[in-house]
């Protein structure tokens, strides 16, 4: 079974790492805005390796090609100029509180979730209603930029609009709910987030509350039974597969969608961020996440940079043989193939395989590497970050925005910013 990447995300750029960021880390905070891009970077490559994203092996190469990736794809969106040119406003003592919350943060997508939370005021949008920005991030309390398009990218330029007032029309494009409402995707309504003992299912509830108890059609994703907002699950409480609203700094709030068995399986549930939501049990409650050793029966199970290995499932999921909490395997460990044949999880960091061949850990998806769909990893198409599939089934560097790139007939992009036209990575912004 293989991890999904999904709980990775980044603030705004996985970026460089400095000599000088620890340093002024521990004293009021990275100075200016790049210095604090610089030492997230450098936060985020060891949270990678605590939580098995990358093998410990790559921890040198994650942190050194941060800064080599920034000068080979600029982001199409520069933070530091935004601040420069005064649309932004950023603060040191933030952007030191974030990286911190980085350095402790617990694996599970609900502790990542904290992080996020941690790192909302980093910067400040200072651009008033009616001017003119090239983010969301970019627009003063109150506001949002509206670009006109749909899923419009950051650096395309816009306009600060206002949210629109709670009772008002939406369509979440060029009208958009304030942070405290949703666009009700049935009366296209501008609706409160629910309260504790509010009723859910149909509409979400307000941050860090959970709709528990709420019955989906498993074939339609049709709402059956409403559920009920309320806090996360203390140790003993019944759970369930779950996802509290998530906010990005700068963005409208969105519904991270309907609750399955898969996302409880990767650590998202209605339990506190520091228990687990045993979907195997014949009564699930939150638990106590468990120690090295200890006997387990679904991912995300085990405490903090621990997994469970070796768990194997039958072709419906249904655990068969329960694994052992132990550390994630490092690139160059003997790990048995047979175990992630099946389509189990057999402990290797995300960015290696366990190569049949050797029944070791072993590197993937970089430039010249196998992708194609009869030899390579995982049944192919598969690179790392920064590198993609091509049509003759290897992975690539990605192009950077505004150089030169063919289109795939295999549909992977090969833009590591914007689409490629067919002739230029270019961004849609119209």
């Amino acid at each position: 079974m293989r991890r999904t990447r999904s709980g990775i995300l980044v603030l705004v750029a996985m970026a460089a790492c400095s000599k000088d960021s620890n340093t002024m880390t521990q004293t009021m905070g990275p100075a200016t805005a790049n210095d604090f891009i610089a030492a997230l970077g450098e936060a985020q490559c060891d949270y990678q390796v605590k939580c098995g994203w990358i093998a410990a092996a790559s921890l040198a190469t994650c942190k050194m090609q941060a800064d080599t990736d920034l000068k080979m794809y600029p982001p199409a969106y520069d933070v530091g100029a935004a601040v420069t040119a005064k649309k932004l406003s950023y603060s040191p003592a933030a952007g030191k509180a974030c990286i911190a919350q980085w350095a402790t943060a617990g694996c599970t997508l609900n502790q990542v979730a904290d992080a996020y939370t941690a790192c909302q005021n980093v910067y400040t949008g200072q651009v008033a209603v009616g001017g003119v920005c090239a983010s969301n991030v970019e627009c003063a309390s109150g506001s949002f930029c509206n670009m006109a398009i749909m899923n419009p990218a950051d650096g395309c330029t816009g306009a600060c609009t206002a949210f629109v007032a709670t009772g008002a029309a939406c369509d979440g494009q060029t009208t958009v709910c304030g942070l405290s409402d949703e666009c009700n995707v049935n009366s296209m309504i501008c609706t409160p987030l629910g309260g504790v003992g509010a009723s859910c299912g149909d509409t979400s509830c307000q941050p860090n509350l959970f709709c528990k108890g709420a019955v989906f059609d498993p074939n339609t994703g049709m709402l059956m039974t409403p559920g009920m907002c309320a806090g996360a699950g203390k140790v003993g409480d019944a759970c369930g597969a779950n996802v509290a609203v998530i906010y990005l700094p700068g963005q409208p709030n969105f519904f991270t969608g309907t609750p399955t068995p898969l996302l409880l399986q990767n650590g998202v549930d209605d339990c506190d961020s520091t228990l687990f939501c045993d979907p195997n049990a014949a009564t699930p409650v939150c638990t106590a996440r468990l120690a090295a050793g200890a006997d387990c029966t679904s991912i995300g199970s085990c405490q903090d940079t621990l997994e469970c290995l070796n768990i194997q499932t039958d072709m419906n999921g249904m655990v068969t043989t329960p694994g052992k909490c132990g550390a994630y395997l490092d690139a160059g460990k003997a790990c048995d193939p047979s175990i992630s044949a099946n389509g189990s999880y057999d402990g290797c960091a995300v960015d290696t395989f366990c190569d049949p061949a050797k029944s070791v850990c072993t590197p993937f998806g970089h430039a010249g590497d196998d992708c194609s769909m009869a030899t390579g990893p995982f049944g192919g198409g598969f690179c790392n970050p920064n590198f993609y599939c091509d049509d003759s089934g290897t992975c690539q560097p990605m192009v950077a925005l505004n150089a030169a790139c063919t289109a795939q007939m295999n549909m992977n992009e090969p833009c590591h910013d914007g689409a490629c036209d067919g002739k230029m990575c270019t961004l849609t912004c119209m």
